[in-house]
């Protein structure tokens, strides 16, 4: 039935829409046959959606990446098919991994040719089923509205990460009757502000989420451990760096005057001139911080998945520990490493809870261990044949305005440097 709201729209046009009321105002890509409609539909609405060129597929989807951490948001790339989508896997792998949400919009083949080893075509579902929270394979423009909304709240939801959608041409270029209101809903384009709040498309799955009587009785469980240490421990991994948990971490740890350390990807949760914090943990990490490990009696883990670079050996990781483990995911519970309590939650609720749980307390023999650990254990730039590159690291992280900086690096002994010598301050 079409109404006064109701329009024709290509499938190629409802995309480029959708993205538009989604509020994603750049994209990344390389144009291709089979992903012309998408362009010619970009082409129409660039005064809203910024085309952003890339040299290779995989660089256009690790601009998507890096512009969704630097943003807290998610990105978007785009390429066509055959080789423009084997190019991105790399990059989609890596998202995967980091838990960063993406969009990956492909061109396929026409349906009919579909199955026929036509040119350019290839299984992008096979493939990119792997390293992709879903891979929708759209055959039908009608579904197109409802593939754009569900992966859209997939890429955000529980914990973020890729969601690969296969658009063949003659679909992109199919009409497909549209209520023009049904986008009209603008999402938060800050990431966190999109999973907390009460906007339809961002809901976490309720099958990975215990009742709220549930969490809130391991919530008091959790607080209660923490206050019953001698020797607590916070443990922040990404999960905390990308939930806007900050402020509320920040606070809670200093009220129960908790140590903290973290792992490669929660650099910046606590600053490294926090009295308290003693830095990255794991086979690269602090000696100080390693020890602490050994010495908690309670470790509190927040959105670290505990990978065998930050734990070493599992079995004598953390032994005198009472771990409690806290994460969007819940498979990540108790994978690696056994937990006595595991919360399925996001990092900002958590934190958000605990500043209301726990009470103001000092523990001043537990702080002057850590002092004499800290004192104990040499720096990696004290000493040795790379002092003069963490010296470097060390000046920069002295004068670099932490608000106007982006630190980024390849992989590598270089990465490491940074990681254990440059002053992350958020």
């Amino acid at each position: 039935m079409q109404t006064s709201t109701t329009i024709r729209l290509k499938g190629a046009e409802l995309v480029v829409r959708f993205l538009e009321s989604m509020g994603v105002r750049v994209v990344f890509g390389i144009p291709g046959g089979a992903s012309l409609p998408l362009y010619d539909a970009l082409y129409n609405r660039r005064n809203h959606i910024e085309h952003i060129l890339a040299r290779h597929e995989q660089g256009a989807a690790f601009m998507a990446q890096g512009y969704a951490r630097a943003r807290s948001t998610i990105g978007v790339c785009l390429a066509s098919s055959g080789p423009g989508a084997t190019n991105l896997v790399t990059a989609v792998a890596d998202a995967r991994m980091d838990g960063i949400p993406l969009l990956v919009i492909t061109g396929q083949v026409p349906s009919h040719l579909i199955g026929t080893d036509a040119f350019q075509e290839t299984d992008v579902a096979a493939m990119a089923a792997p390293i992709s929270k879903r891979v929708f394979a759209v055959r039908d423009v009608q579904t197109l509205p409802d593939i754009l909304e569900e992966a859209y709240n997939l890429a955000i939801s529980g914990r973020p990460g890729p969601v690969w959608i296969d658009i063949p041409k003659d679909i992109q270029q199919a009409e497909v009757s549209f209520d023009e209101t049904r986008f009209s809903i603008r999402i938060p384009t800050r990431l966190h502000d999109a999973r907390n709040g009460r906007a339809a498309l961002a809901r976490t799955d309720a099958r990975t989420q215990a009742t709220d009587s549930d969490l809130a009785v391991l919530m008091e469980r959790a607080a209660n451990l923490l206050e019953a240490g001698e020797r607590p421990l916070v443990l922040l991994g990404g999960g905390a760096a990308r939930s806007a948990a900050t402020g509320l971490i920040r606070a809670f740890c200093r009220r129960n005057a908790l140590p903290s350390v973290c792992t490669l990807h929660g650099l910046g949760v606590m600053p490294v001139d926090e009295p308290l914090f003693a830095g990255m943990i794991g086979m690269h990490g602090l000696p100080a911080a390693n020890r602490l490990l050994d010495r908690c009696d309670v470790l509190l883990s927040i959105g670290a998945r505990f990978d065998d670079r930050a734990t070493g050996n599992v079995q004598k990781f953390a032994l005198q520990a009472r771990i409690i483990h806290v994460d969007i995911q819940a498979s990540q519970i108790g994978r690696t490493v056994s937990v006595d309590t595991g919360i399925v939650c996001d990092a900002r609720r958590f934190a958000g809870a605990m500043l209301q749980r726990l009470s103001s307390r000092t523990r001043p023999a537990w702080r002057a261990e850590l002092d004499a650990i800290r004192a104990a254990s040499q720096q990696p730039h004290a000493t040795g044949s790379n002092h003069a590159v963490h010296a470097m690291f060390a000046s920069l992280g002295e004068v670099l305005p932490p608000d106007r900086i982006i630190m980024t690096t390849d992989v590598g002994q270089h990465q490491m440097w940074a990681a254990q010598s440059y002053a992350f301050r958020k």
